[in-house]
């Protein structure tokens, strides 16, 4: 075991690592709704309407304009949170085509943009600047794919732990779901993903992806 005691995004440092000679490869995830498996198993955030969306979202841009101060926010920023992220309704694009969608709904509006706040964003700027050390070959994995199945209402999406559950196994959710072709083959794209990365296997290509 190797104790890393600086913070993983000061590992772009090459004068961080001068006592390592071994290259690391590592592959950095993460789920698309991650923060989903909270509104899943606890009340807290449950969104089934727009309406709803709508208000939490101001609560919480609220929120952080009170703890930054104002003066460091767009005054316009809850609505251009909801054009970025096709929100129901925006005053700009006033089409209610994507409302009640079978791909996008209040609940998975919220976690997708929560999810990018808390992990994506940070986890695409962690695999640029290790990538910026040549010690490390870092590569970029994002997984959306989900089950189609509900739980008290809510559609499950791609929340924290999906993907640990499709490659060492589905049993822990207990999905009826997790017996489908669209299942399995998320769970044999994971696992060859692994064995390709861990055997250097030439078959396995990655693209090149600006992450931003």
């Amino acid at each position: 075991p190797t104790l890393v005691k600086v913070s993983p995004y000061d590992l772009r440092s090459g004068k961080n690592t001068e006592n390592k000679k071994t290259k690391v490869k590592l592959i950095l995830s993460n789920t698309a709704q991650e923060t989903g498996y909270n509104a899943l198993f606890y009340s807290t955030n449950q969104l089934f309407t727009w309406d709803q969306a709508d208000a939490l979202l101001k609560e919480k841009v609220d929120n952080l304009k009170n703890q930054t101060g104002s003066r460091d926010l767009d005054e316009d920023l809850t609505e251009q949170i909801k054009e970025e992220y096709d929100f129901c309704y925006t005053p700009k694009k006033k089409s209610l085509k994507r409302c009640n969608d079978a791909k996008w709904w209040p609940q998975i509006f919220y976690d997708t943009l929560t999810t990018d706040l808390r992990t994506t964003c940070i986890t695409n700027a962690l695999t640029e600047a290790l990538n910026k050390n040549e010690l490390y070959d870092v590569y970029r994995m994002y997984i959306a794919s989900r089950p189609d199945e509900k739980k008290d209402n809510l559609s499950f999406e791609s929340i924290h732990g999906w993907d640990t559950e499709a490659l060492f196994g589905y049993e822990w959710f207990g999905l009826r779901s997790s017996s489908q072709r669209k299942q399995r083959k998320l769970e044999d794209s994971l696992r060859d993903i692994v064995q390709y990365f861990c055997y250097d296997d030439a078959e396995l290509k990655w693209a090149r992806t600006k992450l931003w």
